[in-house]
């Protein structure tokens, strides 16, 4: 049984019911460690890239036109093309 069979909504406490209707018992001290392990939540990732995204703002214009260089550069070339073995 893998942890995708599992329908509990997250923050549910108590039981955990899997698809073959099998539930088991899950006391409070597992259940804050399963809350620190899950994904944090959509607002908390957006705010830390939207931070993340000032702070790279906030670098002087040089450094970002700079950045935007070597970003563009590899998929401005052509890939090299193999050479066939001469038989």
């Amino acid at each position: 049984m893998n942890a995708s069979d599992r329908h509990a909504a997250p923050g549910d406490a108590g039981d955990a019911t899997f698809d073959d209707g099998e539930s088991i018992e899950v006391s409070e001290s597992e259940e804050q460690l399963i809350a620190e392990k899950s994904e944090p939540r959509l607002p908390v990732i957006f705010e830390i890239v939207r931070r993340d995204g000032a702070h790279e703002l906030r670098r002087p214009a040089t450094s970002l036109w700079w950045s935007g260089v070597a970003a563009g550069f590899p998929t401005n070339k052509k890939p090299a093309k193999r050479q066939r073995p001469r038989l």
